[in-house]
């Protein structure tokens, strides 16, 4: 099952990720996975940067992130699936 799910702002790829903690990119217009790559606990939720170029994510939901010592946040530049920040 997957825990998270979000759409890039230009409707072009569903990132997705499991309890596996799997992300994976798909490009909507072809209609295949693009990409993947593994984080180390599933993430809860994903967002855009309204201007498309950085995607964030947290492993907690967002009222626990600043109590729960086990929540993580990443940042990655997108599309390059970059880290930026953890």
């Amino acid at each position: 099952p997957y825990t998270a799910l979000t759409f890039s702002p230009d409707n072009q790829f569903l990132v997705t990720c499991n309890q596996k903690g799997i992300i994976e990119v798909w490009n909507l217009q072809r209609n295949a996975l693009q990409t993947t790559w593994t984080v180390k606990d599933p993430i809860h939720a994903f967002a855009f940067s309204p201007d498309n170029t950085q995607l964030a994510a947290t492993t907690q939901c967002a009222s626990k992130v600043f109590d729960d010592k086990e929540s993580t946040m990443y940042i990655w530049q997108w599309p390059s699936a970059n880290i930026m920040h953890t």
